[in-house]
C-alpha cells in the first residue's frame, strides 16, 4: 500500500484521477498549467486540496477559503467544497486532457 503523505501534490493528485497504481514522477510545471486551464474558483480548490500551496486541507478548511460565487464574501460549507472540487476533477478526467498530463510524465 502506497503512503500518499509521501507523494508530491502532482503525484496525489494523479492518484486521485487515474488511480494508484503506477504513479509517474511528474513535471510540477506542467501540471500546475494543466490546472491553471480551470475556472479560478475549481483551480483553487485543487491547489488547497491536495497541497500545492502548503499543507492539503481538510474539506472543512477547504470551504473556509473558497470563494462564494460572485460574492466578495469567502467560505462556503464543507459540502459545497466537496461538489467544487468534484466538478473540476470531472474537468482534469476528461479524455480531452490527456495529451496534457501525459506532457507532464517525466520520462
Amino acid at each position: 500500500m502506497i503512503d500518499t503523505r509521501e507523494l508530491t501534490p502532482s503525484q496525489r493528485l494523479w492518484a486521485e484521477i487515474f488511480g494508484l497504481e503506477g504513479i509517474p514522477k511528474l513535471k510540477e510545471e506542467k501540471v500546475l498549467s494543466l490546472i491553471s486551464s480551470l475556472p479560478s474558483r475549481e483551480a483553487l480548490a485543487i491547489r488547497l486540496r491536495f497541497g500545492f500551496q502548503r499543507r492539503p486541507l481538510t474539506f472543512k478548511k477547504l470551504g473556509k477559503k473558497l470563494p462564494r460565487t460572485r460574492e466578495v464574501r469567502v467560505g462556503v460549507s464543507k459540502q459545497m467544497a466537496m461538489l467544487i472540487l468534484a466538478k473540476a476533477l470531472r474537468y482534469l478526467r476528461h479524455p480531452s486532457r490527456r495529451r496534457a498530463w501525459e506532457e507532464a510524465r517525466l520520462s
